[in-house]
């Protein structure tokens, strides 16, 4: 399952991103069998949630789209959701980071619902900007098996602390899936300490075990 969140940037996501990411990831892992979540923001003064919605539905293979969530946000404003209120939990949080892990916990939450309609589960949840351009095959799915075993994380800078603030590309193994997507709250607070997202992914703080 891939989960694309952000501000789809008209031009960019339409003509760039996601064909890239059609390409490069969906097709070497097996075409029809990777699922599409996506979150996006409508942005007032750009593009409406109607022309939103018509240009997901013009550039995602229907075989792949899964579920279209539009929010529409005020030009240069961030405005948290209500039901996103109770994670902040610490001073300085960052609301750009906060929209954005609310919008993986809500597809995660839809994710969990295909699950159930279809009656099995997803190996990998991958976590995607609209605005990333891929250049490069990702590995095929058996050799996805090796790179990100169950039990694992894998994405830019996971091993520091800044790796849960790196928003461009996570994957997880459906094992960690919950605990990546929908209790991480430490994703969004600035500052953040690597011991609280060792503790929330059950992992050793000490020796920082390669799956995590």
């Amino acid at each position: 399952a891939i989960l694309l969140v952000g501000q789809f940037k008209a031009w960019l996501t339409a003509e760039m991103a996601i064909p890239s990411i059609l390409k490069h990831i969906v097709r070497p892992l097996g075409g029809p069998n990777v699922d599409i979540f996506i979150h996006a923001e409508a942005m007032s003064t750009l593009v409406s949630k109607e022309e939103l919605r018509s240009m997901i539905e013009r550039t995602v293979p229907a075989e792949n789209l899964r579920a279209i969530v539009i929010r529409q946000a005020q030009a240069g404003a961030l405005a948290i959701p209500a039901a996103a209120q109770d994670w902040v939990v610490k001073p300085g949080v960052f609301n750009a980071a906060l929209l954005q892990f609310y919008g993986n916990r809500e597809l995660f939450g839809l994710v969990t619902g295909e699950e159930r309609r279809i009656g099995s589960r997803y190996s990998h949840v991958f976590r995607m900007r609209p605005d990333s351009v891929w250049l490069q095959d990702w590995p095929s799915w058996d050799r996805l098996q090796t790179l990100v075993p169950p039990g694992s994380i894998a994405g830019p800078g996971w091993q520091d602390v800044w790796g849960p603030q790196f928003d461009t590309f996570w994957v997880a193994s459906r094992e960690m899936a919950w605990n990546v997507f929908f209790t991480m709250a430490s994703v969004f607070d600035l500052p953040i300490h690597p011991d609280e997202v060792y503790a929330v992914l059950g992992c050793d703080s000490e020796k920082r075990k390669p799956s995590c």
